[in-house]
Formats: C-alpha cells, sequence, structure tokens
C-alpha cells in the first residue's frame, strides 16, 4: 500500500514478488518504521546469489569488482528477467559505455545486445570477450571464415585478428571498417599506396572511393594478389565505354 511504487515492474526480483522484504531489509525501530539492510554491498546480493557474483574471473567487470550490483540491477524488479536498471541491456551498457556507438555504421550486435560479445560478470578474455576476436567473429560471420578456410590466396591480416582492420561496435565507414579502404591499406602497403598517390598518370581506381577494394578481394582469393576471379569484369566496371580520344586497337 505504501510501497507500491518498488513493486510495480514486469518482472519482480523473488523475495519482492513474495513479499518477504525481510529478507533484504531489516527493522532498526518498528515504532519509527525505519530499517537497514541486511547486509552492505555485494554481501547483500551474494547471500542469495552464491557463486553468482564472478568475483572469482580472470576479467572482472568493474562494478562488480566493487561490488556495486546496484549499478546495473534494481533490487525490487525490472522490465527484463536481469532486473537491468534499463531497458535493455544495450542502453544499460551504454549508460556508462557512451561513445562505444559513435558512428554512422553500427555493428548489429552492439546496437542491440551487448552479451552476444561479453560476459556480463567475469570472463577469461580481455574486455569481457566471451573468446578471443576471431573466434567471436567467425562465430557469426560463417561464410567468411568458410571463404578463408578454402581459398587459395587468404589475405595475411584474416588469419589474425579481424580487428586489425575493423572495428567490433561502430565506426564511420561501412563493413565497420577502421578507415577509409585507402588509409587502411595503406597501414601496410605504405609504399604501393605512396607510389600510386605520387604517380605522374594515376589509377584513379587505385586512389578514389572503395580505392584498393576496386581491383582487390578483402579476405582471401583464388588468384594471387588477391585479384578477383573475373579480372576482365573488375576492369569494365569503369571502362565499359571507351573514351572517344581511344584508336579502335586501344580498347
Amino acid at each position: 500500500g505504501c510501497h507500491a511504487k518498488q513493486l510495480d515492474y514486469k518482472f519482480l526480483h523473488g523475495p519482492a514478488s513474495v513479499r518477504a522484504c525481510e529478507v533484504c531489509h531489516e527493522y532498526q525501530d518498528p515504532a519509527a518504521h525505519t530499517f537497514a539492510l541486511a547486509n552492505q554491498g555485494a554481501e547483500l546480493c551474494a547471500f542469495c546469489h552464491i557463486g553468482n557474483t564472478g568475483t572469482e574471473g580472470v576479467v572482472v567487470h568493474e562494478p562488480v569488482a566493487k561490488g556495486e550490483c546496484l549499478a546495473c540491477h534494481n533490487p525490487h524488479g525490472g522490465a527484463s528477467r536481469q532486473l537491468f536498471r534499463a531497458g535493455s541491456v544495450s542502453a544499460l551498457c551504454a549508460s556508462c559505455h557512451k561513445d562505444t556507438l559513435a558512428g554512422a555504421h553500427a555493428h548489429k550486435p552492439a546496437g542491440e545486445d551487448c552479451t552476444v560479445c561479453h560476459q556480463s560478470h567475469t570472463a577469461r578474455h580481455p574486455k569481457l570477450l566471451k573468446a578471443e576476436p576471431r573466434e567471436l567473429c567467425l562465430g557469426c560471420h560463417e561464410s567468411v571464415g568458410l571463404e578463408i578456410a578454402a581459398s587459395l590466396h587468404p589475405h595475411e591480416p584474416v588469419e589474425g585478428d579481424c580487428l586489425q582492420c575493423h572495428t567490433p561496435h561502430a565506426s564511420n565507414e561501412s563493413k565497420g571498417l577502421k578507415a577509409p579502404p585507402r588509409e587502411l591499406c595503406a597501414s601496410c602497403h605504405v609504399d604501393l599506396v605512396k607510389a600510386a598517390a605520387t604517380a605522374t598518370h594515376p589509377h584513379s581506381a587505385v586512389l578514389d572511393g572503395r580505392a584498393c577494394l576496386n581491383c582487390h578481394t578483402a579476405h582471401a582469393g583464388e588468384r594471387a594478389n588477391l585479384l578477383p576471379e573475373d579480372t576482365l569484369g573488375a576492369c569494365l566496371e569503369c571502362h565499359r565505354n571507351p573514351g572517344p580520344s581511344l584508336r579502335p586497337h586501344d580498347q
């Protein structure tokens, strides 16, 4: 009757659902109707959630390590069974990790459910990841993994960490690239990109738009130098209509 607000949730915490308030609250002065918590910090939660606090892991989420369960969870109820203080897990994470989704193109899991890739309390991997980055990426991007495994010429970076080229959360580049294609390729292929940019007669396809990706595949291919299988077709994507200055034998 007095504390109706504390019970006005779609999902109620177990003790609250059976009105067992005394599990967490103890009377200090019944006459004054004042209470104290039965325990302090994480100890209050650990009394019931034995072995579920995650503090024994290799990597521990900072609020968990500090015993701040209530930074993420509402002790009485919530919109989900996890009793999050926000409407969704991603909204909850974003309340601290404010710049995570800064970018025009958000990675779908990052925008919808951070726990697709991250553990909430503790993990064996840095950043609370559920697995090593490459293993985690290929768990969803299976076709990319199969393409790499079956190809004659895999791109060297793709056999390591996908995060060399892609950002896991959001980017201003499509495909979650960490930088525009030309700039990204130049981070390894310094001399090639420099030669193309300083040439007297540069090939515009190498420098403009998708740049290197106009002519090369990003992950793997059947031709050396990651050229597409239909090399002629790739050239004709731009050179469909020869200019009027070209002689017949030039076409």
